[in-house]
C-alpha cells in the first residue's frame, strides 16, 4: 500500500516544475501518517484514504492557480482504486505461483512423455504468469515516469533472482530426485530475494547504486552457493533412510559387470534374480526346451547407458544400466526385457525395481516375490510363499497355484487382485482412505477384517484409493 501511496503524490505533482523538495516533503509526511495510522490499529485501506484526504489542495501548496493543476479532493483515483483492490488478492497470487512452480516436475514423473513435458512447461508458464500478477500494478505512464530508472532495473534484478532460483530448483532436483526437500529452494530464493532488495534500497538510499548493484550480485552468488552446498551434502551423505530411497533408485543397485544386451547363465547354479530396470517392460516366462537361464533386449540397447549384468554366487543381477547417478528423463531409452527360464525352475528369491513399464512374470514357482514400482502393471502367475509389493500408480494382480503365507502390497492409487484356488483360507485386511475389499468367497468380517475358513494365508493392502480384490480361480 505504501507503495500506492507514492504513486498517488506522484500524479498529483505530475506537469508541476522544480516541486521537487515540496513533492519529498509531501510524501514523507503521507507516509508517515500513514504508518501511525496503521500502528493504531487501522487497515492498510482506511490508512490509505485517512492519509490521501490529509494532503490538502496542492495547487496552494504550490501557489498555482492553473485550472491544468491536479487538484487533490480526498478522492481515489481510479488507478489507485484498483491498486488497493488488487492487493487483496497479491499474497494469493504469490501462494499459488511458488505452488506452480514447486509441483511442476510431478507430471513429468507421472505422465512419462512428451505430454507431461508440456505439462511442465505449462506449470512453469502459469506461475511466471500468476507472479507477474501478483506484482503490483503500474499506473498512468505519467505516473511511472518518476522512479522509472530506479524500479525498472531493481524489478530486473528480483525477476533474475526468480528465475535463477527456479532452474536452480529443477537442476538439483533432477540431480538428486530429493523432491520432498528440494522445494525449500523456493522460501530460500524468497529470502535472498528479500535481503538483495533491502540492501539495493539501502544503496539507492545513499546514492551509491552503482557499487551497490556488484555487492548484490555477489551477495546473491554467495549465497545460493551456500544453498547449494547444503543440498547437496544433504541429499549426498545419507545412505538409508527416505533419502536414500528418493534419491536414486540405484543407491543399492550399482552392478560392476559385462555390458552387453543378452547372455546366458547356468540355471543350476543360480537361485536368486534381480531385475534392476528404470524404463521398459520387464518379462520372464519358462521354456520347455531352455536348460539355461537366458536374457535379452527387444531391439537396440542404449550405447550411452548400456545394459549390464552380473553373477554373484547363486545371485543373478540383470540392471538398466551401469551408472548409479543416470539421469530420469523422457530422453530414456525404453529397453523391454525378457528372461527366459527352463520350465520347472525354482526360485528362492525375485526383486524387481523398475521406474517405469510393466512387469509380467508367467508360471513362476519362487519362495519370496519382491517387487518396487512407479508406475506400470504387475502380473504374476505361478506359485510364491511370500509376496511383497510396492508401487505408486500401477495394478497388481498375482494369479497363485496355491495359497501363499503372506501378500503385502503398498500402493498409492494402484488396486491389488489376488485369485486364489477355492477353499484357500485368507484374512485380509485394508488400510485406506477411499478404496474398498471385493470377494468372490463367502467371507465374514470383524473389526474391518476381512476372513475366510482358516484365515492361513495373510493379505494386507496399504493404499490411498486403491481396492482390493480377492477371486477364486475358477471365477476369474
Amino acid at each position: 500500500m505504501r507503495e500506492q501511496l507514492i504513486r498517488y503524490v506522484e500524479l498529483l505533482f505530475a506537469g508541476a516544475e522544480n516541486a521537487g523538495d515540496i513533492q519529498q516533503e509531501i510524501l514523507q509526511n503521507t507516509l508517515d501518517r500513514y504508518d501511525d495510522l496503521i500502528a493504531q490499529g487501522k487497515t492498510p485501506e482506511a490508512a490509505y484514504r485517512l492519509a490521501i484526504s490529509g494532503i490538502g489542495d496542492i495547487n496552494e501548496i504550490l501557489g498555482n492557480t492553473d485550472a491544468a493543476a491536479p487538484k487533490n479532493t480526498g478522492a481515489v483515483p481510479q488507478a489507485a482504486q484498483k491498486s488497493v483492490a488488487n492487493a487483496k488478492w497479491q499474497p494469493l497470487l504469490r501462494v499459488l505461483s511458488i505452488v506452480c512452480y514447486i509441483l511442476c516436475p510431478l507430471p513429468l514423473f507421472l505422465i512419462q512423455d512428451e505430454v507431461g513435458l508440456c505439462l511442465l512447461l505449462v506449470m512453469v508458464a502459469l506461475g511466471v504468469a500468476l507472479g507477474m500478477l501478483a506484482s503490483p500494478g503500474k499506473g498512468n505512464s505519467e505516473s511511472e515516469t518518476t522512479g522509472k530508472e530506479v524500479s525498472a532495473p531493481r524489478q530486473a534484478v528480483r525477476s533474475l533472482i526468480g528465475i535463477t532460483g527456479l532452474a536452480f530448483y529443477l537442476a538439483v532436483s533432477f540431480a538428486t530426485r530429493a523432491w520432498w526437500l528440494t522445494w525449500l529452494v523456493f522460501p530460500l530464493t524468497g529470502c535472498v530475494s528479500g535481503l538483495v532488495m533491502a540492501v539495493w534500497d539501502l544503496c539507492i538510499q545513499r546514492g551509491s547504486t552503482a557499487s551497490g548493484v556488484v555487492r548484490i550480485v555477489i551477495f546473491t552468488l554467495l549465497a545460493l552457493a551456500l544453498v547449494a552446498a547444503l543440498l547437496f551434502s544433504v541429499c549426498f551423505s545419507s545412505t538409508s533412510g527416505p533419502i536414500s530411497d528418493l534419491s536414486c533408485i540405484w543407491n543399492s543397485s550399482h552392478v560392476d559387470g559385462i555390458p552387453s544386451p543378452s547372455g546366458s547363465v547356468s540355471a543350476q547354479e543360480v537361485s536368486r534374480l534381480a531385475i534392476h530396470w528404470v524404463a521398459g517392460s520387464v518379462r520372464v516366462e519358462p521354456s520347455e526346451t531352455a536348460t539355461d537361464i537366458r536374457f535379452r533386449l527387444i531391439g537396440e540397447d542404449d550405447a550411452k547407458f548400456p545394459m549390464v549384468w552380473s553373477q554373484s554366487g547363486d545371485t543373478l543381477v540383470l540392471s538398466y544400466a551401469k551408472s548409479t547417478k543416470m539421469p530420469i528423463s523422457v530422453n530414456v531409452l525404453r529397453k523391454d526385457l525378457v528372461v527366459t527360464v527352463p520350465a520347472g525352475w525354482s526360485a528362492q528369491e525375485i526383486r524387481i525395481d523398475n521406474v517405469s513399464g510393466d512387469m509380467t512374470l508367467t508360471d513362476i514357482d519362487v519362495t519370496d516375490l519382491t517387487v518396487d514400482n512407479v508406475s506400470g502393471e504387475l502380473d504374476f502367475s505361478g506359485f510364491c510363499r511370500s509376496a511383497e509389493v510396492s508401487t505408486v500408480s500401477g495394478d497388481c494382480t498375482l494369479t497363485l497355484t496355491s495359497a501363499p503365507n503372506s501378500i503385502d502390497l503398498d500402493s498409492v492409487s494402484g488396486q491389488l487382485v489376488v485369485v486364489l484356488p477355492e477353499n484357500t483360507g485368507f484374512t485380509a485386511e485394508l488400510d485406506s482412505l477411499s478404496g474398498k475389499m471385493y470377494s468372490d468367497f463367502s467371507t465374514t468380517y470383524q473389526d474391518d477384517t476381512m476372513y475366510y475358513l482358516d484365515g492361513a494365508c495373510k493379505i494386507t493392502m496399504d493404499s490411498v484409493s486403491g481396492n482390493l480384490r480377492i477371486r477364486q480361480s475358477k471365477v476369474f
